[in-house]
């Protein structure tokens, strides 16, 4: 069974909080990001709506060679693009989290 516990939740809300805002400061399509990412254009719409799969709604968990994909076209750090994210899944984790 898949977790989709709220801290996964909000991990990938937040991610896909910091790629859309990201990509909009730069001035670019979803398109133009994913090929520079050199991702799937729905692949890479997915994870500005925070999915992985928008049939199920799984939350959005992208490989390590996603994000590197991902901080080249958006011209940031990985760190970057995960720092929100880390921050909101640790803050959820400890305070919603129901398997401690």
């Amino acid at each position: 069974m898949e977790d989709r516990s709220y801290a996964q939740q909000q991990l990938a809300q937040s991610l896909a909080r910091t790629i859309r805002r990201r990509r909009k400061q730069l001035g670019k399509s979803q398109i133009d990001t994913a090929n520079e990412a050199n991702i799937d254009r729905t692949q890479y719409q997915a994870l500005e709506y925070a999915v992985s799969n928008r049939q199920t709604r799984t939350p959005a968990n992208p490989t390590l060679s996603t994000l590197i994909g991902l901080s080249q076209a958006l011209e940031c750090s990985i760190e970057d693009i995960i720092g929100d994210a880390v921050r909101d899944y640790q803050y959820a984790q400890s305070h919603f989290y129901d398997d401690k």
